[in-house]
């Protein structure tokens, strides 16, 4: 007979004796003893408790102040009211036990045209490398237009396509003032991420105000129209990245964008660097359930203002870039590294 009652574990008979050593009597120990241990080592998780080996994760909702414009402060129930939703913020794990003057490096991410936080956040995963690399993330979300879809108006190009005249930039600006009043922010290494609508508007924040950040990382985004002359440039670190199979921000550009090798060099002109000199290097990319795809990188570090420049293009990419742990952790070190 294979199988035996579970009372023949605790009470066995006569004709039960040689299964009582078993493996199936032997289990409810072996669950029972792994309890204890775990309770012992990891008592967060024996009893539910939540585990801090993550990033800690706030939320913050903008009050209404009078350094917001009129539009921007409505109540929902108004009509044209703008209605946005809180600021995602990931802590490193050691935030909790710096030191008084210990500062951290933050990082604006701002998500596509129609995109939202939860799924910018899910997709590119930047919170799991917040703890290696120790700097704070920040999620901001943009708002809706007339159809639903969440946007950021960062130019003529891109993507107040409904023409709200929606005041993006004094939205951000006031993001970022609320998180340096709440956190311990380093300054000088305030940087902006955005994908494809939110790679614009990083652009055009670098572009009108580079004494607040020191760098952008683009994915699938491109420099903006119709935003004026830049700023006499700062210090900064841009990392452009574009799939050149991109059908929506295209590589080569379109009559509504420029594309991304005139995006790079418009910032090469801009921080004054010597087009000359720069490096070059190229890499695979494996990735299981894909083709093998070949990231070429171009990188200036020979500007006038101290900047550094580089130019990710990726083979066989679309819109949306499936981004290695190896290349999130090269663009954090890319953009917050000295």
């Amino acid at each position: 007979m294979m199988f035996r009652k579970s009372r023949d574990c605790f009470y066995p008979s006569e004709s039960s004796l040689s299964f009582f050593n078993s493996f199936p009597c032997k289990l409810p120990l072996l669950l029972f003893l792994t309890f204890i241990l775990t309770m012992i080592l990891k008592p967060n998780r024996a009893f539910g408790n939540p585990s801090f080996e993550g990033p800690k994760k706030h939320y913050f909702s903008l009050p209404t102040k009078d350094t917001l414009s009129v539009q921007e402060t409505k109540s929902p129930s108004s009509k044209g009211s703008v209605v946005r939703g809180p600021v995602t913020i990931h802590l490193p794990r050691i935030y909790k036990k710096r030191k008084d003057n210990k500062s951290f490096p933050l990082l604006l991410s701002l998500h596509g045209f129609g995109s939202f936080p939860l799924f910018h956040e899910g997709f590119f995963k930047l919170r799991k490398v917040v703890n290696s690399k120790k700097f704070i993330l920040a999620t901001l979300p943009g708002s809706f237009n007339k159809t639903g879809q969440r946007f950021w108006n960062a130019g003529d190009w891109c993507c107040d396509f409904h023409k709200s005249g929606r005041d993006d930039v004094r939205y951000i600006l006031h993001v970022l003032k609320r998180l340096k009043s709440l956190y311990s922010i380093n300054p000088k290494k305030v940087a902006l991420l955005g994908h494809s609508n939110g790679g614009f508007m990083s652009y055009r924040l670098l572009c009108k105000y580079p004494e607040l950040f020191s760098g952008v990382i683009s994915i699938a985004g491109a420099m903006p129209k119709g935003i004026g002359l830049c700023k006499k440039p700062h210090s900064a670190s841009i990392l452009h990245i574009h799939g050149k199979k991109d059908v929506v921000i295209k590589y080569k550009g379109s009559p509504f964008h420029i594309g991304a090798n005139e995006t790079v060099a418009t910032w090469l002109n801009h921080q004054e660097c010597d087009t000359k000199r720069h490096k070059k290097k190229q890499s695979i990319i494996l990735k299981w359930g894909t083709w093998p795809k070949i990231r070429k990188s171009k990188t200036w570090s020979h500007c006038q203002t101290g900047s550094k420049i580089s130019f990710w293009s990726i083979s066989r990419e679309g819109h949306f870039a499936d981004l290695t742990q190896s290349m999130k952790l090269k663009m954090i070190d890319f953009i917050f590294k000295d």
